[in-house]
Parts: structure tokens; C-alpha cells; sequence
């Protein structure tokens, strides 16, 4: 802009001049925007609330992946099972011995008990089975591995089964020795009694790994990449 217009009289001053030569007005350059006098149409203004930004990293859920004291906690005990599992498999075979087997399971025997057999075998097949799936997900555990969630869901629910058939075959074994009034079956009962509350014990404990781990975000984020 070479030259600016007096606003008092009108004359054209040079844009460096400081006042009018014709009537000495003071001239100041007043700022003005670029759209008004060439008919051009003022910019719209911008939209802030629109303005797109990348969210921050969610570290306090994130974290650096390490392992929390549930997870610590459940590969404890996953590992108990591993460690119980033989030895409860053990004493199953050696305590039932083939006498024992007979007067139990013979439909002829006084002492006959027609729950025993399938007791048996859920208690033989389930620690059996047991003892190999909680290895591996115990491994899955340590390595942080994205199908550990998958397979810890079926794990549960499926102990969770197992546990509550194992309790309703030790309620009928232990109605059945009742049943037999004979002091040596009395007993029996009482310890199978024992062992239904150990079965309820169990079924909690299964539902309270099961909510965690499909409820805590925190628990779950440790496995996801």
C-alpha cells in the first residue's frame, strides 16, 4: 500500500506521511481487514469444538503389562492343583482296592452302593484330565498369552461342573451308607459329608476366578497386544 487517504479532508497522503498537508490532520494507519471495500466475503470462523486430537494413552489401565496380584495369585493356584493332582489321583486308586471295588459295585452285596461307580469314575477322569489343563494354562499364564482368556473361561467352566456333579454323586453316596445302618457306613457318610462341603468350597472359589477374569479390564489388558 503506497499512499492513505486523510480521513478529515480526503486528500491522498503517502503511506509513510504522519499528518495531512492540506489540513495537518494526524494520520494514523488504521488496521482494517483485506475483505471489506473489494466486495469479497468475510472468512468464516473456525469450529473448535470439531478439531479432531488423538486421545491420550490410557496408562493407569494399560500400565507396562506386568502381571497383577490376581493373576499371581490364580498361577499359585494353578499351580496347588498341579502339585495336588498326582498325589489325589494316587490315593483314589490305592484306596479303593479290588475287594473294596466288589462289595461296593456288586448289585448282590450287602454293602452294595449304586452311586459309588460313577463317583469313581468322575473323580478318577476329572483329576485326570485336570491335572494336564491346568499345566498348560498354567504355561499360558507366564507367557501372557492372548488365548489364556479364551481357555481359563472354558477351564472354569468346566471345573465348575465337575465339582457341582462330584457334590451331588457325594450326597448320594453318603445317603446311601446312611441308609445301610452299620456303624463303619456311618462313618463313611460323615466323611463323604465333609467332602460335599469341600465341593461347595470349590464351586465359590470357580465363580470368584471366573467374574475376575472376565470382568477386571486391568487383569485382562495384561493379555492383549
Amino acid at each position: 500500500m503506497s499512499s492513505i487517504k486523510c480521513p478529515n479532508c480526503g486528500l491522498v497522503n503517502f503511506a509513510s506521511a504522519e499528518e495531512c498537508k492540506r489540513c495537518k490532520q494526524t494520520i494514523e494507519a488504521s488496521a482494517y481487514p483485506y475483505w471489506q471495500g473489494n466486495n469479497a466475503v468475510a472468512p468464516p470462523q473456525p469450529d473448535w469444538s470439531k478439531l479432531q486430537t488423538v486421545p491420550a494413552a490410557d496408562l493407569a489401565d494399560h500400565g507396562d503389562r506386568s502381571h497383577t496380584v490376581g493373576n499371581i495369585l490364580f498361577a499359585i493356584y494353578l499351580g496347588l492343583n498341579v502339585l495336588g493332582s498326582p498325589f489325589a489321583l494316587l490315593a483314589l486308586t490305592w484306596m479303593i482296592s479290588p475287594e473294596t471295588w466288589e462289595l461296593f459295585t456288586t448289585s448282590y452285596s450287602r454293602l452294595y452302593l449304586p452311586t459309588f461307580a460313577p463317583l469313581y469314575y468322575v473323580m478318577f477322569w476329572g483329576i485326570a484330565i485336570y491335572l494336564p489343563a491346568s499345566v498348560i494354562l498354567f504355561v499360558r499364564l507366564l507367557q501372557k498369552s492372548q488365548t489364556f482368556l479364551t481357555w481359563v473361561v472354558i477351564y472354569l467352566l468346566g471345573q465348575f461342573v465337575y465339582s457341582l456333579i462330584q457334590g451331588v454323586l457325594l450326597w448320594g453316596v453318603a445317603g446311601e451308607m446312611s441308609g445301610k445302618h452299620i456303624p463303619q457306613m456311618d462313618a463313611g457318610a460323615t466323611h463323604m459329608q465333609g467332602a460335599i462341603v469341600s465341593c461347595v468350597f470349590c464351586i465359590l472359589i470357580t465363580l470368584i476366578w471366573f467374574r475376575y477374569f472376565t470382568a477386571s479390564k486391568r487383569a485382562r489388558t495384561v493379555f492383549a497386544w
